[in-house]
């Protein structure tokens, strides 16, 4: 069996959320002191807003690590368990922002959005085919979904709750444009729906 600590290549992509990155994940890839290029796409489970990762957790538990670390490419979302948090004790974009600014990385891939949507520069996200929303706040799934915040050119997948759906277009009332789910070819609802007159307009390719 090969060395893990001997690797240069590394790349793990986890859709499902898991509680023992810290555990698990994190001390394995700290091994790894020959590695030159990390991808890491995983989804976290916390307890509280302060536990969201940023870029002080990943400088102080991967990069000091990993000398020979040439390319570092991540998404790491973060799923709060606790539904009693309040949206206003998220940190900022700013708040985010910072934390990879002062650990120098040479580009931020790890986006935390705010509830201050109206404060947004518009976003691409160019290699994004999958999305998956149905556990998410509705101020987020409005954040995605809306192409006045978000731009998801690549867009062929969607999980969502039906009634996030109905809140989102307004009842398939509101302008189709407006949505980044004109490409979605595929859409997971789990739960049994009639398609209302105008659902085609906003999913023409379903």
């Amino acid at each position: 069996m090969m060395d893990s600590s001997q690797l240069k290549y590394f790349s793990l992509i986890s859709y499902g959320s898991t509680y023992c990155d810290n555990d698990l994940i994190i001390p394995f890839i700290q091994k790894m002191s020959y590695l030159q290029e990390l991808r890491l796409v995983i989804s976290v489970s916390r307890e509280d807003t302060n536990q969201i990762v940023n870029g002080n957790n990943l400088y102080t538990d991967i990069l000091i690590y990993l000398s020979e670390l040439k390319s570092f490419r991540f998404s790491i979302y973060t799923y709060i368990s606790n539904r009693n948090v309040s949206i206003d004790n998220f940190p900022s974009n700013d708040d985010i922002k910072q934390s990879f600014d002062y650990n120098r990385f040479g580009k931020e891939d790890n986006l935390q959005l705010s509830k201050e949507a109206e404060k947004l520069e518009l976003i691409t996200f160019t290699r994004l085919f999958e999305l998956r929303v149905a556990l998410a706040h509705m101020d987020y799934v409005e954040q995605l979904l809306f192409n006045r915040y978000t731009h998801l050119p690549r867009l062929r997948q969607l999980q969502i709750k039906y009634n996030q759906l109905i809140t989102l277009t307004n009842n398939f009332t509101n302008d189709e444009k407006q949505f980044n789910c004109l490409q979605v070819q595929h859409l997971m609802i789990n739960e049994c729906f009639v398609r209302p007159q105008n659902f085609s307009l906003f999913f023409p390719l379903l």
